[in-house]
């Protein structure tokens, strides 16, 4: 205590966090051992040498900052205000002799740490405090306290401090001591002492002993940025920031990383640190006052627990009215946290995925502007960044965040104008036309309801109307079709039962199966993709049809009943019979069917597992009849050539356009053939389909099915 006289006492910023208030086993036994070492030499009124503390003396300052010896000082520190706050002595003069007017409280308040603000704020609050009392819970009584900041227990050297003082509380009832002030701060015979050692006698730097002790920490990247970025600041900014990222700044992220496991301390800091690199990914350096404005309307956000976020964005599965659904991966509606936590633009792929950085950029222009209808443009933000695949890349960076200011600040007409790629052209003309939908309030309800449905993510293109009476028909209808956990696949077939809706990519042919991603693509139009127009008549007419107040399965079925029950009452058999018909033919992990539509042979198809011949495939008819035919085997194919179906002993039969073919020497196939019930080839038996103008005119499945019946049930010769 004498040494607070002459001069202060900074624990220096390249030092660890104060450790003895960790609670691991090995501290709490040292921790435990020392403070029996010093209540026993206060109580005994016996001289406890507590060795060297080596530091550097600011002369000019009049200050010594510590360089080993910080865990010792820092304790003692709390030993001298805890004893004279529990004794009454904080108003007291301490040394009259040498002056008469410093009181424990002033001499106390000459200890600080400078490793963080905010410690060096609660040694200089607790230095004055006096307690009204000291309860069990001594720790817990100094955390509820008026003064005492909540985001200070993420501070790593405050919570240790927080532990040390509960751990003095319970020894000094313990020892039942009286008048331990007096011992403490005794001049002619004080019971604990320490040599000190200013390093200048021994023409040592701070930085040299560093080295040689090892003792100091290197900073943090967040204590370095915080160093590097005040530096480059002048004066006044300088200030402001210091004072803000140690106080209400660090509020606010306590506020996020609050109640959550691992160091809380460590968090904070990577949290900050991430959200400054986003936020200087959107700003140049000279635009630091406005970063200063984010993290200012952001930390009152904090206060109402992010309402600007929670009132607006939703991500459950069921429609929450007056809310915009996010549809980002792993996303949360807490964009600001998910950005503390997951931006890192080092990483190939950043987990704070660049429409998420661009929707909470969205956030932070309303929140600072305070602009116009922003529940309609963050909607239609959503919109654009679910439907523009082709342009959501990095390299376009530039052209979406001004897209993004725009649409927020002024609205979504002038988007186009701006230079570069940005989002959808499309999407941004499906936006538009949407304007004749907000005139009306039920239509515009029906609209929001059917953005958020999870295979149309805001894109309404599929759907076809001629006015507002037409839109709440269709709209109603198409909710009701597409309900959450619908039956995709039945959908699929009452679409095809009514014409040919499928789509073409490059080659391929692809038509809806159980299967969200696939409907979620030919719902949204795409400039890679052929025939969107015949999946928007093909729907509109199955809408048409449709009766929102019955069942919709019941429909749904009475559809593709009719459908079937037509083809088969006029023999009049084309590929969507068998597709609708049999389950099997649906069986395509990929929704992908090739094949050559520049000639009539619709029948010779491929049926691929992915969206290329690189993966597996089948021919369908013959997958069908494989799982009808359980004496048979259909191995997929990896090539250009799809493998033939076989049966018996080594029977191979294949499909073709207007027949089958069968090959192998089993004697039962002979005497199917010769029984007229095939055509002999050169080194094969055709089973010929009958066809009117290219189309099966007989049910080609049942009658091979059959076929290879019959052939098996042939006597062995």
């Amino acid at each position: 205590m004498k040494m607070l006289t002459d001069e202060s006492v900074k624990i220096p910023i390249m030092q660890r966090d104060y450790a003895q208030g960790r609670e691991n086993k090995r501290v709490k036994n040292i921790r435990s051992l020392f403070l029996d070492a010093i209540f026993k030499a206060i109580n005994d009124e016996k001289p406890l040498a507590l060795d060297f503390v080596y530091g550097y003396t600011d002369s000019e300052k009049k200050s010594l900052y510590p360089l080993d010896g910080q865990q010792r000082l820092t304790t003692l520190y709390l030993i001298h205000w805890y004893v004279a706050a529990r004794e009454s002595h904080l108003d007291d003069v301490v040394y009259p002799e040498i002056n008469p007017q410093v009181t424990a409280k002033e001499l106390l308040s000459k200890f600080s740490y400078e490793t963080r603000h905010s410690s060096r704020v609660f040694c200089a609050k607790l230095s004055g405090f006096k307690p009204n009392t000291f309860e069990e819970n001594f720790a817990e009584y100094l955390e509820q306290e008026h003064w005492f900041i909540p985001s200070w227990r993420s501070d790593a050297t405050i919570h240790s401090m927080l532990v040390v003082l509960q751990a003095i509380h319970e020894k000094y009832s313990a020892y039942a001591l009286t008048n331990a002030w007096e011992k403490l701060v005794s001049k002619e015979h004080p019971v604990i002492v320490f040599h000190l050692l200013p390093m200048q006698d021994f023409g040592l730097s701070d930085e040299l002993y560093i080295k040689m002790n090892s003792r100091g920490k290197e900073l943090t990247d967040f204590e370095n940025f915080k160093a590097t970025f005040a530096n480059s600041l002048n004066l006044a900014d300088k200030s402001e920031f210091e004072k803000r990222v140690d106080g209400e700044w660090t509020d606010l992220f306590w506020s996020l990383f609050k109640g959550g496991s691992g160091d809380i301390s460590s968090r904070l800091d990577s949290g900050f640190m991430n959200f400054y690199k986003y936020s200087f990914s959107i700003l140049d350096k000279s635009e630091y006052k406005r970063w200063f404005a984010w993290l200012d309307i952001l930390a009152k956000q904090s206060t109402s627990d992010f309402a600007a976020f929670k009132d607006v964005l939703y991500i459950s599965d069921n429609y929450e009215d007056g809310k915009v659904k996010l549809f980002f991966n792993n996303s949360s509606v807490n964009l600001f946290r998910k950005c503390c936590t997951d931006y890192n633009s080092e990483r190939t792929t950043n987990p704070f995925s660049l429409g998420e950085q661009l929707m909470l950029y969205a956030f932070l222009i309303h929140l600072e502007r305070n602009t116009s209808d922003f529940d309609v443009r963050v909607r239609q933000l959503r919109n654009l960044l679910s439907n523009s695949d082709d342009t959501l890349r990095e390299e376009y960076r530039t052209a979406l965040l001004e897209a993004t200011e725009m649409l927020i600040i002024n609205g979504i007409s002038d988007i186009k104008n701006i230079s570069g790629r940005h989002f959808s052209v499309t999407q941004i003309e499906n936006e538009l036309s949407k304007s004749l939908l907000y005139s009306d309030n039920d239509a515009r309800k029906l609209l929001h309801r059917l953005e958020d449905n999870p295979l149309l993510r805001g894109c309404t293109s599929s759907i076809k109307y001629q006015d507002l009476s037409e839109f709440r028909q269709k709209a109603s209808l198409f909710i009701s079709v597409f309900a959450d956990k619908c039956d995709l696949d039945l959908v699929g077939r009452a679409l095809l039962s009514i014409g040919d809706y499928s789509q073409k990519q490059s080659s391929n042919y692809r038509f809806g199966i159980d299967k969200d991603s696939i409907w979620r693509e030919l719902l949204t139009p795409s400039t890679s993709r052929k025939h969107f127009d015949h999946l928007q008549k093909t729907l509109s007419a199955l809408l048409t049809k449709l009766n929102v107040d019955l069942p919709i399965t019941e429909q749904l079925n009475q559809i593709i009943k009719e459908f079937t029950d037509s083809c088969e009452a006029k023999n009049e058999f084309a590929w969507r019979y068998y597709a609708v018909k049999y389950e099997w033919f649906r069986n395509s992990e990929s929704g992908c069917y090739r094949w050559d539509d520049k000639v009539a042979k619709q029948y010779e198809t491929i049926m691929l597992n992915k969206t290329q011949l690189n993966g597996y495939h089948w021919d369908p008819y013959l997958y069908v009849i494989s799982e009808m035919i359980s004496q048979s085997s259909l191995e997929p194919s990896m090539d250009y050539d799809n493998r033939p179906l076989i049966f018996g002993d080594k029977i191979n039969a294949e499909n073709k356009n207007a027949s089958f073919v069968f090959r192998g020497g089993d004697q039962r196939l002979v005497a199917y053939a010769r029984a007229g019930n095939l055509v002999q080839m050169e080194d094969a038996y055709e089973f010929p389909i009958q066809q009117v103008n290219g189309i099966d005119s007989e049910d080609r499945i049942k009658k091979c099915v059959k076929a290879i019946r019959d052939i098996l049930a042939q006597p062995e010769s």
